[in-house]
């Protein structure tokens, strides 16, 4: 018999407080990226796809970090303090970008290490409850005291909601102040939001070591700060126009595919799965495919079948 994956009655609350912009989840300290030295500007305009020269005290922004072959390692945001760097990254992916960094590091004078703990705070609701509780400063494009942070970085592209990141020094009085106004919501819970909505985050996604010209991200990189890692890949796939691949939103039928699980589209591999879940509506999956792939082209997996319905998936911008 076909196992019963309906979502639980919590994961539907949960999707319910993430439409409704009240939700909050809690962040590994490991996503968190403090990173300390007089050279560490320096070394990520070298190494990043983004620019990050003009970078002013306390802004907030993107930086994408490809490796060598132009897939995208991270695309974490940036704040800059007086003395030092902080990174957020995507869900699950500071270490790598940790260990990647480092690998670049020689003789400079930088060091990297894990902050302390952090929360996502989804949507208008959540945003308003940090600036009314007093323990948490006022939500606007970045605000920092002794305790706490909270970053408000720009919504992504087409996002059903808005995005923005609490960071707080203290672990236990914000967490109970969170759950008594909002709704804790864990990792599935986001990526089925994610797949409902066509929305492509870092985080998970990334394993498919996609390009950022797969996944939407062109406005992501810098087309005028010179070489980084990836520079002359990134570029001759978009100067000849060779990315053969996009993000798009699949639903479907049958059990969700995981990660990295292949598509098909008449006997022959059109694709992989990014991220998938199964919702009220049916399956629903975020997926890279062939771009001669039109929506309602049909395509199947190891235990279901679906079809192209969204072209192409929202990202991150």
């Amino acid at each position: 018999p076909e196992p019963d994956s309906t979502p639980s009655p919590e994961a539907l609350e949960g999707l319910e407080a993430l439409e409704a912009g009240r939700a909050y989840r809690r962040r590994d300290p490991g996503d968190r990226l403090v990173v300390r030295g007089t050279e560490a500007a320096d070394l990520f305009h070298r190494i990043c796809a983004s620019e990050i020269r003009g970078l002013t005290a306390h802004e907030v922004r993107p930086l994408l970090f490809t490796d060598d072959k132009g897939r995208v390692v991270d695309l974490p945001q940036v704040v800059r303090h007086e003395e030092h760097l902080e990174l957020f990254c995507g869900r699950g992916r500071g270490r790598e970008l940790r260990a990647w960094i480092e690998r670049w590091i020689i003789i400079e004078d930088v060091t990297i290490e894990e902050g302390s703990p952090s929360w996502d705070l989804f949507g208008q609701e959540a945003i308003d409850f940090a600036a009314r509780d007093r323990s948490v400063p006022e939500a606007g494009e970045i605000s920092v005291d002794a305790e706490t942070l909270v970053l408000r970085p720009k919504a992504p592209a087409g996002a059903p909601s808005t995005l923005a990141l609490g960071v707080g020094a203290d672990l236990e009085p914000v967490e109970e102040r969170l759950a008594a106004s909002l709704t804790p919501v864990p990792d599935a819970t986001v990526d089925a939001w994610c797949a409902r909505h066509g929305l492509v985050l870092p985080g998970p996604a990334l394993q498919a070591r996609a390009n950022p010209l797969e996944l939407g991200w062109r406005d992501l990189v810098s087309w005028t700060k010179g070489c980084y890692i990836g520079q002359e890949v990134v570029a001759r796939l978009d100067t000849y126009e060779k990315v053969r691949r996009h993000a798009v939103e699949v639903r479907g039928e049958g059990q969700p595919p995981a990660p990295g699980t292949e598509l098909r589209s008449q006997e022959r591999k059109a694709g992989e799965i990014l991220l998938s879940a199964r919702l009220p509506e049916g399956i629903v999956a975020l997926a890279l495919v062939d771009k001669a792939l039109g929506e309602g082209a049909p395509l199947t997996w190891n235990e279901g079948a679906g079809t192209v319905s969204t072209i192409p998936a929202r990202a991150e911008g």
